[in-house]
């Protein structure tokens, strides 16, 4: 499968992909939601670059969710791994599944963000 069949897929998981059963509209999908930072503790380091990541720069929601000292599955990972909430977590791992599976290098939001790009205002 190469890159332009990936790309009918991921279209394809995002359109029934909702977590509501339903279809996902782009309102759904690709708006962020609020980051989850962190007043104290190991995440506070993070916080600079889910605001980016919230603010549209895909290669810190990326930064976040590879980085080493990140644990998998917390909230802050989560955020990240969804692109600032932009994709719902289901969507998001299978998309870097099929990157993965693919040989398409890059972080996953990164790639979103070049192929799926956000009207400007």
């Amino acid at each position: 499968m190469r890159q332009g069949s990936l790309l009918l897929s991921m279209i394809a998981a995002l359109v029934s992909g909702a977590p509501s059963g339903g279809p996902a509209f782009a309102q759904d999908v690709f708006y962020p939601t609020e980051p989850p930072l962190a007043d104290s503790g190991w995440t506070v380091r993070y916080n600079e670059l889910l605001l980016a990541c919230y603010q549209g720069t895909m290669d810190a929601c990326d930064r976040v969710a590879s980085d080493r000292g990140m644990v998998f599955d917390t909230p802050i990972y989560n955020y990240a791994a969804t692109c600032g909430g932009r994709l719902d977590i289901v969507t998001a791992r299978r998309l870097s599944a099929r990157m993965l599976e693919n040989g398409i290098p890059g972080g996953t939001c990164s790639w979103w963000g070049r192929v799926f790009k956000r009207p400007t205002a």
